[in-house]
């Protein structure tokens, strides 16, 4: 999240510049194929920050969706007795690892200004989640009206936080099965590996025997 894209792709683009007058070298003397492979590798090179930061702000977008719930439910225990910034301020140092950043700029936001919703609005702005956004709502309309009917207040905020958690349960579960799928396969792939090596070592054999005896 703090990555300097524009300097990333400056460099991936000057690899694959570099990389043109080595698939024209290739066309001339190694053949159509070779140039066509450095070719595309020059085209993969020039959009690879591109795709690395869609791929790392989909796990981002994961981990917030799991962490987020968890803290949603600490500050419904803030506000049975704190406001929202008072409550916000107790929640960040036992928030999770992900979110603090994020919550420190909210609560800096609401100090200079307090009447205004777009720091509630700006939270995790980089990764636009509708239950985040929503529940943010909820507190910025808790920090305008009061205390008053905080029950009525709580309610909606622990009802979304109950169905975050349960989405993050599923999350946490299909990462889980997803590693234990992993560890299932990896004796699978280490097996193929070793059968690729067997076959070249004996292709090699081969190759040299014939050579030999020619």
């Amino acid at each position: 999240m703090h990555s300097d894209r524009k300097r990333e792709k400056r460099k991936a683009w000057c690899f694959a510049v570099l990389l043109v007058p080595v698939s024209v070298f290739m066309a001339l003397y190694a053949g159509l194929p070779a140039a066509v492979m450095a070719a595309v590798l020059a085209a993969l090179s020039a959009g690879q920050p591109d795709r690395r930061y869609r791929i790392s702000m989909k796990h981002v977008a994961r981990e917030v969706e799991k962490a987020f719930p968890e803290w949603l439910m600490s500050m419904s225990l803030h506000l049975q007795t704190d406001n929202v910034h008072v409550s916000l301020s107790k929640s960040i140092p036992h928030a999770p690892a992900i979110l603090r950043e994020e919550l420190s700029t909210l609560l800096v936001g609401i100090e200079e200004k307090p009447d205004s919703v777009r720091p509630y609005l700006s939270f995790m702005k980089q990764i636009p989640l509708p239950d985040v956004t929503s529940a943010m709502k909820v507190l910025y309309s808790m920090a305008e009206f009061g205390t008053l009917d905080i029950g009525g207040q709580i309610g909606p905020l622990t009802e979304r936080g109950a169905v975050m958690t349960d989405k993050a349960e599923r999350l946490r579960t299909e990462d889980y099965i997803a590693g234990i799928s992993f560890l299932i396969l990896l004796p699978m792939i280490t097996g193929v590996i070793k059968m690729l090596a067997d076959l070249a070592l004996v292709v090699v054999y081969i190759l040299s025997a014939v050579n030999t005896a020619v």
